[in-house]
């Protein structure tokens, strides 16, 4: 098996997120189960812990719970930065990592066709 493919990568990403979390983690506000948005507390060896999601975590911590995603990602380009939930940003962020281990050049019009293709097809998931 080739560690560096990128089906092998996500799978072993996915895993690892996984690994660090309680079997049948969840965001104890509103109960998504997505490892990748899940943020553990800064000392997990404590069992009484609450688990939040990324979005979830941010209000609780007095933040609006929004971001701004740089389509492409971050760069000098004019590519505009839309508004996007919190845990949709995670994720897109995830992803644009992926794109970079393809090759895809940060800021290039790839990688914002890219990102706006992932923006179009995972936008139901946060409605």
């Amino acid at each position: 098996m080739n560690l560096d493919s990128l089906p092998s990568r996500f799978a072993l990403d996915w895993n690892r997120r996984l690994m660090w979390q309680p079997y049948n983690a969840h965001c104890v506000d509103c109960g998504v189960m997505n490892p990748l948005v899940l943020v553990l507390p800064a000392k997990p060896a404590l069992r009484d812990f609450v688990i939040r999601c990324y979005e979830c975590r941010s209000r609780w911590l007095g933040r609006s719970g929004s971001e701004g995603h740089h389509l492409g990602g971050r760069s000098l380009s004019s590519v505009p930065v839309v508004r996007i939930p919190g845990n949709l940003h995670r994720v897109l962020t995830y992803l644009q990592v992926t794109w970079r281990r393809m090759g895809v050049t940060q800021g290039s019009d790839d990688a914002v066709r890219w990102d706006e293709a992932m923006l179009w097809s995972l936008r139901e998931l946060w409605r």
